[in-house]
């Protein structure tokens, strides 16, 4: 095991080497999480010291709300550390299953998506549940610990961000303060000594005080309905620039109602809603008149590209299609956009922090938007409780469209600080 040896930092050991049956970290961005829950897991297939049952072998499993994010996080890691390593018998890349020689547990990577299916029926010696905040609730309790207990000497390790004090995670943390043989770990962002300073300092200064909190210092905060807390009337543009560094188009595909939303994007990195359009007449609309509608605006804001959400793939191809066909190069240079990453409350926050550094405006064309992002709302349970996701049945095709290219901007290609500390 020396040779695999991953050198975590202190607060990282303190928690790898913790004996509880349940260890649950909760911590801020960019603190380790992912590097210590794969240490944890690896160690624990080739520490073990039990019987392999022959007829439903054990294995550790890395847990992730999707198998998605699980291949996108974990896999490669994984890869690197065993691929070449002597005591790797076998490496299952259809399967995400990496075997070891001897009589240890296999690893495993799963998603906990579709209601935890792929998750049924494993005898589990181990689970490493990541981002346990955006995991289905009823994953732990229905499907998980049962699995777990059907061996003596199970363990789990459940890590995440907070989410406010609506979330599974948080009654998740409040059990874990109470069972005599669960841990709770609370650490910030900064207790990692590899973590730059200077992106704490930034994102201090840039985020919403109560977002720094709670993504950087892991504080479970109550966050009001509003989702865009930072907005004001100072957002409408009382003037616009002459010119722009680029103009892009975002959509929401709707059922009835899509919308469309011109975005210009200033030298200085501040972004202006120039124009939109969204359906009001009740009747669905075409692909073809979609198009069309898009395209108009390609022609007349002279827009380089068009992002689309990645729930209608065959959409996004007839896109290109249309813009090759009509001469149309924003179009054809549409770009699908993966709502998984980042998510719906993420791109909410960069819109959030752009309002709070005064880096998104509204403009004459626009302005009638400010009630319909202003009014963007969380959901309640049936307790009345917020929750960290956006109520449904709400009007907020425009916000959704002015998200997807911004948020992808901003996270992919733009210096945002939570894409630094993810």
């Amino acid at each position: 095991m020396s040779s695999l040896q991953l050198n975590l930092h202190k607060a990282q050991l303190k928690v790898f080497k913790d004996k509880s049956r349940v260890k649950v970290l909760c911590s801020g961005r960019g603190f380790g999480k992912s590097r210590l829950l794969l240490t944890k897991a690896i160690h624990k297939c080739l520490t073990f010291e039990g019987v392999i049952d022959p007829a439903s072998p054990q294995v550790a499993a890395v847990v992730m709300p999707t198998l998605k994010m699980a291949r996108a996080i974990h896999w490669l890691p994984l890869l690197a550390i065993l691929e070449n390593c002597p005591v790797v018998r076998d490496i299952n890349r259809s399967d995400y299953r990496i075997s070891f020689h001897g009589a240890r547990p296999d690893l495993i990577l799963r998603g906990s998506d579709n209601q935890g299916d792929r998750l049924r029926g494993l005898n589990l010696i181990w689970a490493g549940l990541d981002e346990f905040q955006d995991v289905n609730p009823n994953v732990w309790g229905e499907i998980l610990f049962p699995a777990l207990a059907r061996n003596r000497d199970w363990e789990s390790l459940i890590i995440g961000t907070p989410k406010g004090r609506a979330s599974y995670f948080f009654r998740i943390h409040e059990q874990a303060l109470r069972e005599p043989d669960w841990s709770y770990f609370h650490f910030h962002t900064s207790h990692n000594p590899f973590f730059p300073k200077t992106h704490l300092e930034r994102a201090r200064r840039e985020l919403p005080p109560k977002v720094y909190r709670q993504e950087f210092e892991a504080s479970w905060e109550d966050f009001d309905g509003q989702i865009l807390s930072s907005i004001s009337p100072n957002h409408i543009a009382q003037e616009v620039p002459d010119s722009f560094r680029s103009v892009f188009l975002g959509l929401d595909w709707g059922d009835v109602n899509p919308c469309l939303v011109v975005i210009g994007l200033t030298h200085q990195g501040a972004y202006y809603l120039l124009d939109h359009w969204q359906n009001r007449t009740g009747q669905p609309v075409t692909e073809v008149e979609l198009e069309k509608r898009a395209g108009e605006f390609c022609k007349e804001y002279g827009i380089y590209r068009a992002y689309l959400p990645d729930d209608r793939p065959a959409s996004v191809l007839s896109f290109r299609r249309y813009g090759k066909a009509q001469g149309i190069p924003g179009l054809q240079r549409s770009i699908q956009v993966q709502r998984s990453k980042p998510g719906v409350m993420e791109r909410a926050t960069i819109l959030d922090s752009l309002f709070y550094q005064n880096r998104l405006y509204f403009t004459a064309r626009t302005r009638h938007l400010y009630d319909i992002f202003a009014s963007y709302h969380r959901a309640k349970d049936k307790d009345g409780n917020l929750l960290n996701k956006p109520a449904d049945a709400q009007d907020d095709h425009a916000v959704d469209a002015t998200a997807y290219p911004i948020g992808t901007i901003e996270f992919k290609h733009g210096d945002n600080v939570l894409a630094h500390a993810a």
